[in-house]
């Protein structure tokens, strides 16, 4: 028996706009998630003969033979009286495959991500199948893009991997929350909570890793920018011929000891302004000391301002005294942090060039002299090289 397919699902509602506004390429488009049990179609029975090549086909609705070509194992039919519903056996992304409907765990964007698409924000896996074009934001949950990332804003709260490179994306840093692969990396900055690895080479770019930064190859550059690894970092070459500036720095856990910096900076900011108080308390004070005519209403409005400033003093005293118990619980926290990881690490398996600034924990070293395949460390204080050809 043929059966008309209405689609139920991805038909969120939109507001329409004026024809005669400007077009939005990059408006925000959000991916809903089918629940289990949630009703996908709806099929309704057709009179007449099985042929349906006739019927009208569109994005809501299409006709079939019969029954058994909907029929996947990610959903179910369900009939009532005369119309049978299409329903997600589990939660996912619902798809049109042919004349079947079908749950996945993940969403799959099959070309690019640009002016076709818009921006994207999906609730869970995402599949890129191309590139993540220039200017354009997406966010998910994990995140798998089969070509390259130029320019874009990308966060993932979970992992990213990108078969091709991560390219200029500087105006805001590529998020991750989990693990990052990438081929390569260029001009970009990335905070990634856990590990990177990069195959190939990464040039003049600024990475935070909670762990480590590995470049996988035993040619992989890693040459200009900053790179902050909590643990340790791998590469082949470190710096270049021209010595050019290449900061890194090992041992600390780069989150943390981002938002202790913000928490000082809070600190002198309040220390700041409770001095200018104070001075103003003071002055008050002398004033008030000094003879002066009883009818004169100034001297009524300064106790009135030097009330509400020493109200003032109080909040912010109460408001630093907070403040300083959690950069104190910071300070553990990252004390904490470098005796777990005691053994931070630069292993250079092919060479490193002049140039390169290296701190490790509290000790800072500058390479003055090309060195062949090298580990630095830090031991009792000092930073030391156990080159297989000595110390530079």
């Amino acid at each position: 028996m043929p059966y008309r397919v209405t689609l139920l699902f991805g038909k969120a509602s939109e507001e329409q706009s004026d024809q005669g506004a400007a077009v939005n390429h990059y408006r925000p488009h959000g991916i809903s998630r089918v629940e289990t049990g949630q009703i996908l179609a709806r099929l309704e029975p057709l009179p007449g003969s099985s042929e349906t090549s006739d019927m009208p086909t569109g994005v809501d609705f299409f006709s079939i033979k019969d029954q058994t070509v909907i029929e996947n194992p990610t959903i179910e039919l369900r009939e009532d009286g005369p119309l049978t519903y299409v329903v997600s056996r589990g939660t996912g992304f619902a798809a049109l495959s042919g004349e079947k409907i079908v749950v996945s765990p993940f969403l799959t964007i099959p070309g690019d991500i640009n002016f076709h698409t818009g921006n994207l924000i999906c609730p869970g896996d995402l599949v890129i199948e191309g590139s993540i074009m220039s200017g354009f934001k997406v966010t998910a949950e994990n995140l798998t893009v089969y070509g390259s990332i130029e320019n874009a804003t990308v966060k993932a709260r979970g992992n990213l991997i990108c078969r091709g490179g991560i390219v200029g994306c500087q105006d805001q840093p590529l998020l991750c929350g989990a693990n990052l692969w990438c081929k390569y990396l260029e001009n970009s900055t990335i905070e990634v909570k856990n590990n990177i690895f990069i195959a190939r080479s990464s040039l003049h770019s600024n990475m935070k890793a909670g762990g480590d930064i590995v470049l996988c190859q035993n040619s992989a550059i890693l040459v200009g920018g900053q790179c902050e690894a909590g643990r340790s970092i791998y590469c082949g070459v470190s710096g270049a011929k021209w010595e050019t500036p290449t900061e890194l720095i090992l041992g600390r856990e780069p989150f943390l000891a981002k938002r202790a910096h913000l928490i000082q900076h809070k600190l002198h900011k309040l220390e700041k302004e409770l001095q200018e108080l104070n001075q103003r308390i003071e002055q008050i004070n002398l004033f008030m000391q000094l003879d002066a005519p009883a009818a004169d209403e100034q001297p009524r409005q300064l106790q009135e301002e030097r009330e509400l400033l020493e109200n003032k003093r109080k909040f912010i005293e109460n408001k630093q005294r907070t403040i300083t118990f959690q950069l104190q619980d910071l300070q553990r926290k990252i004390k904490a942090y470098e005796q777990l990881h005691d053994n931070s690490a630069l292993t250079v398996t092919n060479q490193v060039f002049r140039g390169v600034n290296l701190t490790i924990k509290e000790c800072r070293y500058h390479v003055e002299a090309e060195t062949k395949a090298a580990t630095y460390r830090e031991k009792r204080g000092i930073i030391v090289n156990s080159a297989l050809n000595g110390t530079d």
